[in-house]
């Protein structure tokens, strides 16, 4: 592990913490209170379910990032500052208000949701977990931004593990969602913290375009 790798895995634990502290109870807690799990080993079999994705999507943005710095080793700065320019970019689009739109999902899509929801419903852990595999790609900004941090890591192993660590962090917050199924609860804070997720962006962005300025090239190589 080189020192840009470490310090991607310090800016996920800081920051990544405070955005699952402020963002994730009022964005994903009230979806976990509606699709009425079970029992705690629902909600840990769809997060299991959401970090086999989360790894692979994060393990291919890693050898992504890896694949482009070694093909263009002089411009490993530039690769790292269009992540940047990318992140910062979708945070002030979501600070003015046009980042919202989830958008419709496919009809097949929608049916598979709404079989395993059943399923997950009536206590199956593995309706649950695939109903996390397929959950996991719902747009997020706290996602996207770590899926930056995979690709400035420019490694697999690390860019997946990335992805893992973020589940982690949000893991308990779903738990006690599940737990205490403060509803209309959260539903309030949500609306209250809609800023959060783009402000995240735009710091984290920033964040990523001071390391390639000041990093470069040698400290992103695996």
């Amino acid at each position: 592990m080189d020192q840009l790798q470490a310090q991607l895995y310090g800016v996920l634990l800081v920051q990544g913490l405070l955005w699952v502290l402020g963002h994730c109870p009022a964005m994903c807690g009230p979806l976990v209170i509606a699709l009425r799990f079970r029992g705690v080993r629902g909600v840990l079999a769809y997060q299991a379910g959401k970090g086999v994705t989360y790894a692979i999507v994060g393990g291919l943005a890693g050898g992504l990032g890896g694949i482009a710095i070694l093909a263009l080793r002089a411009w490993a700065p530039l690769v790292l500052g269009a992540c940047a320019v990318g992140m910062v970019a979708m945070g002030i689009a979501g600070v003015l208000g046009r980042g919202h739109a989830a958008g419709v999902l496919p009809a097949w899509l929608r049916h598979a949701v709404q079989r395993f929801t059943a399923g997950a419903q009536s206590g199956s852990r593995r309706s649950a977990f695939v109903l996390g595999l397929l959950l996991a790609g719902l747009p997020c900004a706290v996602v996207v931004w770590a899926l930056g941090l995979a690709v400035a890591s420019a490694s697999p192993l690390h860019g997946a593990a990335l992805m893992l660590l973020l589940v982690a962090l949000n893991t308990p917050v779903l738990l006690a969602a599940q737990l205490l199924g403060a509803g209309a609860w959260l539903a309030a804070v949500r609306s209250r913290l809609q800023w959060l997720p783009p402000c995240g962006l735009i710091a984290g962005g920033a964040w990523l375009a001071w390391q390639a300025w000041h990093v470069g090239a040698p400290g992103c190589v695996a």
